[in-house]
């Protein structure tokens, strides 16, 4: 079954990117960086790209994201934000 939905994606949302990007770089400088954090970083530029060949590579880069953040899990490495108390 072929499912061709329309992308959705937009600048409108560079706001929200420029913002999951920034809370990204102040957990990393706290040392406090979460896939939480890199997947929504990752996810949110994703959804302000509107050329076709950025946005398969941003995609790309999501199922990397997660196929490491599930590698992480596997290995035991995995922390849940009730370990961290994540503000």
């Amino acid at each position: 079954m072929e499912h061709n939905y329309p992308s959705g994606t937009s600048v409108k949302w560079k706001k929200k990117a420029t913002l999951a990007r920034y809370l990204c770089q102040v957990a990393e400088r706290r040392g406090r960086t979460t896939w939480k954090h890199i997947l929504r970083e990752q996810v949110s530029r994703a959804f302000c790209e509107e050329n076709p060949t950025d946005l398969k590579e941003d995609l790309r880069e999501i199922i990397l994201v997660c196929r490491l953040w599930i590698e992480s899990i596997d290995r035991g490495k995995q922390a849940y934000e009730c370990d961290l108390q994540e503000g």
